[in-house]
C-alpha cells in the first residue's frame, strides 16, 4: 500500500499538523514502526514580485497525498493549492487529494441577477487535475456534484458530529430555561440544518429568521423571526460567520420578542473586518466555530464569546479512512 503522506497549503499549516498528529496516534501502521513521518515538509518562499514558490523536501512518488488548505482569501491561498496539487502529481505521487476544510468562492455558485459571475464553476474546473476532493460543509449546496460533473470524486463531510460532542458534553450548562431549547436558522437554506440538530439535541422545535440581503454588497438585516422564541433559549445554526452582522442583528431580534441565552454556531469563522469585535459586543452568549479556517485572533487565547473547536479529529479519520478504502459516510451515522 502507498504511503500516506500530509502536505500543508499556506493557509492551513497548523490545522495540517493537527491533522498529522491525529493519523500518527490512530494509524496502526504508525504505531508498528513506519519511517516516514506522516507530515511532509515544504521550502516555501515568495520572489520579489509576489510569486509563490512551495518546493516539497521529500520523495514521493508512489505515495497517497492529502494537500490541507482553505482557500479562504481564495485570490492567493486557491492558487496555492493549484500549484501544490500540480507539484505533487509531477512528482508522480500516486494519488493526489485536495482537502479543503473552506471553500472560498462558494457563495458565488448562481447567477442570481443579469451578467453575475458564478465564480466557483471556474474554480472547480481549475481542479480537474485533482483524484479527489474532500469539503466540509460547504456552503454550496451544488458544488459536490459541479466535482463530479468535472469527473473529481468528491467527498462532503458534516462538522455535526464535532458540535454534537461538544454541545451534549455541556447540555445542562448551556440551555436551562423554563421552555427549553429551540434552533434557530438564519435563512432558509440553513433551515434543513436547524432540524437536523434539533433531532439530534432533542430540542422542542426551531423557528426561522428571515433576513432583506442587498446583492450589491452581501450586507443583511434581520427583518422578521417566524416562530415565537419567548422563554426559550436559543441556538442559531450555519455554515458560516462572515460579518456577524445577521447574527448580532438576530439576537435583537429574539431579545425583543422574550429569548433567553442566546448562541451560535457556525462551521467556518470567515470574521471579516471587525466581526470579533461586533461578536464581543453583541448579546450573544457564545459564538461556536471549527478551526477551518486559521485566525491568529483565535488562538491560543481566544476571544471570551468565541470557542473553536478543532476538525482535526474528523479531518484526520476521513482521511485514514480513505487511504484505507474503508467508509467515510459511516463517520455520520451515529449523530
Amino acid at each position: 500500500m502507498p504511503d500516506l503522506k500530509i502536505f500543508a497549503g499556506r493557509a492551513s499549516e497548523k490545522l495540517a499538523a493537527d491533522i498529522a498528529a491525529y493519523i500518527e496516534a490512530a494509524d496502526p501502521s504508525w504505531k508498528s514502526g513506519r519511517t516516514k513521518p506522516v507530515l511532509g515538509k515544504v521550502e516555501r518562499k515568495n520572489f520579489a514580485d509576489g510569486e509563490q514558490y512551495d518546493r516539497p523536501l521529500e520523495n514521493v512518488r508512489g505515495d497517497d497525498v492529502f494537500i490541507i488548505q482553505s482557500t479562504v482569501q481564495p485570490d492567493s491561498n486557491f492558487l496555492n493549492l493549484l500549484f501544490l496539487v500540480s507539484t505533487m502529481k509531477f512528482a508522480s505521487a500516486a494519488r493526489v487529494t485536495a482537502v479543503i476544510p473552506y471553500f472560498g468562492y462558494s457563495r458565488q455558485d448562481r447567477k442570481d441577477k443579469s451578467r453575475a459571475p458564478v465564480n466557483i464553476l471556474p474554480l472547480i474546473d481549475a481542479l480537474r487535475g485533482v483524484d479527489r476532493v474532500m469539503l466540509l460543509d460547504v456552503h454550496s449546496t451544488p458544488t459536490p456534484d459541479g466535482f463530479m460533473l468535472a469527473g473529481v470524486k468528491v467527498d462532503h463531510l458534516y462538522a455535526r458530529p464535532i458540535f454534537l460532542k461538544y454541545l451534549r458534553a455541556k447540555k445542562d450548562e448551556l440551555w436551562g430555561s423554563s421552555r427549553g431549547l429551540l434552533l434557530a436558522a438564519p435563512d432558509a437554506n440553513a433551515e434543513g440544518l436547524a432540524r437536523a440538530y434539533k433531532r439530534a439535541l432533542g430540542a422542542q422545535g426551531h423557528i426561522l429568521i428571515t433576513k432583506e440581503r442587498s446583492v450589491e454588497d452581501g450586507k443583511a438585516s434581520v427583518i422578521t423571526v417566524i416562530g415565537d422564541p419567548k422563554g426559550y433559549d436559543i441556538l442559531i445554526v450555519d455554515d458560516m460567520i462572515d460579518s456577524g452582522k445577521t447574527n448580532c442583528n438576530a439576537v435583537d431580534e429574539l431579545k425583543a420578542r422574550g429569548a433567553e441565552r442566546i448562541r451560535s454556531l457556525a462551521t467556518h469563522a470567515v470574521l471579516s473586518g471587525n466581526a470579533v469585535e461586533r461578536i464581543q459586543q453583541s448579546g450573544l452568549e457564545e459564538v461556536i466555530v471549527t478551526d477551518s479556517i486559521h485566525h491568529s485572533a483565535l488562538g491560543t487565547a481566544p476571544p471570551s464569546k468565541i470557542t473553536v473547536l478543532s476538525a482535526a479529529h474528523l479531518l484526520g479519520e476521513a482521511i485514514l479512512r480513505t487511504h484505507n478504502n474503508a467508509s467515510v459516510s459511516s463517520l455520520f451515522d451515529e449523530d
